[in-house]
């Protein structure tokens, strides 16, 4: 799993990791530069597919399992009150190969937020390995 020492967490559970990022969806771009990543350390890439609600994020660690998510819309430059973020497709977990899933912004009536500018904040926790699991 993650190949990298982890600060000790105090967890119901063994071998849990926490991790949280956010960024600001680029709009009509392709992609978010790493440098305007907060959490930028966990984060290998994050595409957005133009003139979609779609954004692949791809970290830089392999982990187990994802045990909960959290995903967010904390800033919308619309000013769209009820604006909202969700994730899912994890792909690649119990793999050597780094943990991969999509996230998709929708306004509050629940259709596609296309190209959206807001800032989006996504919080993970993980099991880093199999370790009692039955």
């Amino acid at each position: 799993m993650a190949n990298r020492t982890f600060y000790k967490a105090e967890s119901y559970g063994t071998s849990r990791v926490y991790a949280e990022f956010r960024f600001v969806a680029p709009g009509a771009g392709t992609s978010v530069a790493t440098a305007n990543i907060d959490g930028a350390d966990l984060v290998a890439s994050i595409a957005h597919v133009a003139g979609t609600n779609k954004f692949t994020v791809t970290l830089k660690d392999a982990f187990n399992k994802v045990i909960a998510h959290s995903t967010d819309v904390v800033e919308s430059t619309a000013g769209g009150a009820g604006n909202y973020a969700s994730a899912g497709n994890f792909a690649n977990e119990g793999t050597s190969a780094p943990i991969a899933f999509n996230i998709f912004t929708w306004n509050a009536a629940g259709t596609p937020r296309n190209d959206a500018t807001d800032t989006i904040a996504v919080t993970l926790a993980f099991r880093n390995g199999n370790w009692g699991v039955k």
